[in-house]
């Protein structure tokens, strides 16, 4: 017999609002609005407590609610169709719900279009034989509301589509609902929906999954996948928040995730669109192929995930993360990770690959298991925090990173920083060891701007500090970022910058090895940063920077060994502007390289190479026993512009070396030039160190000076107020100022200013200069 019956007016309040919100009553509802008196109406329903009463209200509207705990499992339960009313399960059961066959919406409801709330399902045992369904403990399609649901039980439908613990697939509102449903489908499989698809505006969000799903691909522990596909609406926004899992999940294939396994959106630019994810929780050790993630495995259009967490291990294929597998362009804050993430590329504790990443910490293990071939190249993209990003601020990196493989893009921080115009890494630090292949860095392995249509862009690294031991076994490896390079026309303006950063750890790989930087390109200047660990490498080895064209060092002291075959320096192997940097440490060259035959060291106190240098000063002794030449205190190769300046450098290190050695600069070239008018000022420089070189052109000052340009230009190379006290020794072309200048100003008030008070040895030699021309 079927009784009315009167709800307490504060259930009759909380159902109202909840309506209003979600705009979910059936056609069949009876709830009103205020009277005006500040209290809502009471609502009336039917009381339903059998089995063939609850069946009953297929194709009605109205308002039920249950009387009693239900018991179902006498036979296979023919899903509800049709009903738009309102089910109160009043935290009642519904016992023994059992459905098998291949049915194209299996549940207690088939395509729920009203609204169930506060109900249990226990004991559910639903089979898909076939491969056409859709398969949930509520229901097979939401486009209803489902709020507050418990379900426990079991779902295995293999081959169908769209399986969850609660609904198969929704369109709507689906709330506070907990799955202890063991679910198994094939795609689209979660443990509280399978796809959510097709809506502008909805809230997803207190829902819980506890059991293990499984499936194939788009596997999620509590949505498999939202897909936004088709819209014609301007502005869509998609909002998932406070859900929880804590059961296993499993994919065969890729797009598995601890929340969801894929969350796509399709909208024009002009769109504004956005799905975010905040304060949701994984707990469920994670397994998958590529795309694999403690939160998401796979995203698209996802905005940000934010005051999220995973504490299980994860693992997969290629895009593996502790929190997204890969979603491009995804901001993550406030994450962080302890656990095991294991991948083959794009791997990271909380990224495989994502976009913006900021205050994110990684303490767990992040193993990368094969490499992936790109363009010919073998690459990691490995990263204590992110396999690849856009942008990394505030994150930390405590562990280990181990890339045994020999895989390029490795980073305690960031394997790959893709540059923008915003980007920026900006206060990230590492304290664990790095181990790679090449392009290896402490806080990040590679920075890349390599296709803009920005007319000006700086991305700017500061305030980032390494001091884990960082190895390469390739080339450009550096205790900040192993390979720095941007790509612009010559009309933009742009640059990357290095600023208080600092490495403690000891660096070791093969050419393009430094603290700072290993290879650079469009890196404008290093400032105000620190190296204090000793630096190993083949060519181009610098307490600084490795290589890095035209890129000016400022404020910056050595006091370590820098070890390198050729291009080696105290502060940067080949750079170019140097200003008020000191070198403490030895420098160690240990070959040369052949460049038109000739054999070639390159080695400066300062740098082996650059364009320029301003009050430097060495104090360490620089010993090159390989016969390569190119050897001085200061630069070892100066390539001059028309604004060089080697003004107030000092030396105090002796100098032992073949040919080109001196005091301040081996060699100085003017090469090729399209200025009409240039002067090069060597002045105020001094030189207090022994000289000794084996072979020929060794000065106090500079050993060997040459321009070339055509005679209707004006030009010159001024040496003025220099100073040598030490003794120069070599075979030929020696003088205390300069050994052989070529398009030196030759006037003899200039030449008054310098003095020399060394002894000077060898043949074509002089006081100030052994040969002018």
């Amino acid at each position: 017999m079927k009784k009315r019956i009167i709800v307490s007016l504060f259930a009759i309040m909380t159902m109202s609002l909840s309506f209003a919100l979600t705009g979910c009553f059936g056609s069949g509802g009876s709830g009103g609005s205020s009277d005006g008196t500040g209290k809502e109406p009471s609502i009336t329903y039917t009381s339903i407590s059998t089995a063939s009463e609850l069946q009953a209200i297929a194709n009605q509207g109205g308002n039920y609610k249950l009387a009693n705990n239900i018991d179902i499992s006498g036979s296979s339960w023919s899903p509800i169709a049709g009903f738009t009313g309102l089910l109160e399960g009043d935290n009642y059961e519904i016992q023994g719900l059992t459905i098998s066959g291949n049915n194209a919406n299996s549940g207690l409801f088939s395509t729920l279009k009203g609204t169930v709330q506060n109900l249990k399902i226990t004991s559910v045992n639903i089979t898909g034989t076939g491969d056409a369904g859709t398969a949930g403990a509520i229901c097979g399609t939401n486009e209803g509301t489902i709020k507050n649901v418990t379900a426990s039980g079991t779902i295995t439908a293999p081959y169908y589509e769209n399986v969850g613990g609660i609904a198969g697939k929704s369109s709507a509102t689906l709330t506070s609902c907990v799955n202890n449903i063991t679910v198994s489908g094939y795609d689209n499989v979660g443990g509280i929906v399978g796809k959510i698809e097709g809506i502008s505006t909805t809230a997803f969000s207190a829902n819980t999954n506890n059991a293990n799903i499984s499936g194939n691909a788009n596997v999620g522990g509590v949505l498999g996948v939202v897909a936004i596909s088709n819209t014609g609406w301007s502005s869509w926004t998609i909002s998932i928040t406070n859900n929880t899992n804590t059961g296993a999940v499993s994919g065969s294939d890729n797009n598995v995730g601890g929340i969801g396994g894929s969350i796509v959106g399709n909208a024009p630019s002009s769109y504004t669109h956005a799905i975010s994810l905040s304060s949701n929780s994984n707990s469920g050790v994670i397994n998958g192929k590529d795309n694999t993630g403690g939160i998401i495995g796979y995203g698209s259009y996802v905005t940000e995930i934010t005051a999220s967490t995973n504490s299980a291990d994860i693992s997969g294929n290629n895009y593996v993360g502790g929190y997204i597998g890969r979603s491009d362009n995804t901001t993550i804050k406030i994450a962080t990770n302890n656990n095991t993430i294991t991948g083959r590329g794009y791997v990271g504790g909380i990224a495989g690959y994502a976009g913006a990443i900021d205050n994110c910490t990684n303490n767990g293990r992040v193993n990368s298991t094969a490499v992936i071939v790109e363009s010919s190249d073998s690459c990691a993209y490995v990263g204590g925090v992110a396999g690849y990003a856009v942008s990394a601020t505030k994150c930390t990196n405590n562990t280990d990173i181990t890339v045994s493989h020999a895989g390029q893009y490795v980073g305690g921080v960031i394997g790959y920083l893709a540059g923008v115009s915003s980007s920026t890494v900006d206060t990230c630090k590492n304290f664990g060891a790095i181990t790679g292949g090449g392009k290896v860095g402490g806080v990040v392995g590679a920075l890349a701007i390599t296709n803009t249509g920005w007319s000006t862009w700086n991305i700017v690294v500061t305030d980032c500090d390494n001091e884990g031991t960082v190895n390469g076994s390739e080339n450009s490896v550096a205790g900040i970022i192993g390979y720095a390079v941007g790509n612009a026309p010559s009309s933009y303006t742009h640059s990357i910058t290095f600023s208080s950063c600092n490495n403690k750890g000891i660096v070791n790989g093969k050419d393009y090895t430094a603290g700072i930087v290993g290879y650079g390109n469009y890196v404008s200047e290093i400032t105000a940063s620190t190296n204090t660990a000793n630096i190993t490498g083949s060519n181009y080895t610098g307490g600084y920077a490795g290589y890095s064209n035209g890129t000016s060092v400022k404020i910056a002291t050595n006091n370590n060994t820098i070890t390198g075959r050729a291009y080696v320096g105290g502060i940067a192997g080949y750079i170019g502007m140097v200003e008020n940097c000191t070198n403490n440490g030895d420098i160690i060259s240990t070959g040369v390289v052949v460049e038109s035959s000739t054999s070639c060291a390159y080695v400066g106190g300062i740098t082996g190479y650059g364009t320029g240098a301003y009050k430097c000063v060495n104090n360490a002794a620089i010993n090159v026993t390989s016969n390569g030449i190119y050897v001085a205190g200061i630069i070892g190769y100066v390539n001059t512009s028309s604004s060089t300046r080697i003004e107030q450098n000092t030396n105090v290190g002796g100098i032992s070396a073949s040919s080109y050695v001196g005091g301040i600069v081996g060699s100085m070239v003017i090469t090729n030039t399209g200025w009409s008018t240039w002067t090069v000022k060597v002045e105020n420089n001094e030189n207090t160190g022994t000289i000794n070189g084996s072979g020929q052109y060794v000065a106090g000052i500079v050993g060997y000076a040459q321009g070339n340009h055509p005679s209707s230009y004006t030009h010159s190379i001024n040496f003025s107020n220099n100073n040598n006290t030490a003794n120069i020794d070599a075979s030929n072309y020696v003088g205390g100022i300069v050994g052989y200048g070529d398009y030196v100003d030759k006037t003899s008030a200039v030449w008054t200013s310098n003095t020399n008070t060394g002894t000077i040895s060898g043949s074509n030699k002089g006081p100030l200069y052994g040969y002018l021309k």
